[in-house]
């Protein structure tokens, strides 16, 4: 369907949209499961079972604290939970970004190229990231810097179209 124009306004966003949208799906439909198998109704984690004392040594089999002094998780509830939430947090910016890019004429095979990275960005990010052991994957420091990266990059682009015109 086209403007009335006669094309459509948002031609790579709108294309865009369908893997993204597909995405955000898998990781709503993720956290259900993880909801259901676990069954926790509310929240982001998985009450531990006996409930641990107050002030224990004792650790809880999903949390720790690495080599490095970082405190951790491995609960599968949580670590779901927020790879969704961060998908949430950042992709509508961007989606947003990329709009107003492509609404004040950026090249078509420029923003092309910058979703597809940000596409790749958010899924390392989540799945070789945040689901990786203790949520420490190669993958969550890559694609958070080259999410902020091109968020960075259609900002400032976007900015310098409109102010051009």
């Amino acid at each position: 369907m086209s403007s009335s124009l006669g094309h459509p306004l948002l031609p790579i966003t709108g294309a865009f949209a369908l893997p993204f949208a597909g995405y955000y799906i898998f990781l709503s439909a993720r956290v259900g499961l993880r909801r259901i198998t676990q069954k926790v109704a509310i929240g982001d984690r998985t009450p531990q079972d006996p409930a641990p004392v107050p002030n224990s040594s004792s650790k809880s089999s999903s949390t720790s604290t690495n080599a490095k002094g970082l405190y951790t998780s491995n609960d599968p509830l949580l670590l779901a939970t927020r790879a969704h939430q961060n998908f949430a947090e950042y992709v509508p910016l961007a989606l947003l970004l990329s709009a107003a890019t492509e609404l004040n004429g950026g090249d078509s095979r420029k923003l092309t190229a910058a979703l597809s990275v940000l596409f790749a960005s958010r899924v390392l990010h989540a799945e070789w990231g945040i689901m990786a052991r203790d949520a420490l994957g190669v993958g969550r420091p890559v694609g958070f810097y080259s999410t902020i990266a091109i968020m960075a990059w259609l900002a400032g682009w976007g900015a310098w179209l409109a102010l051009e015109l």
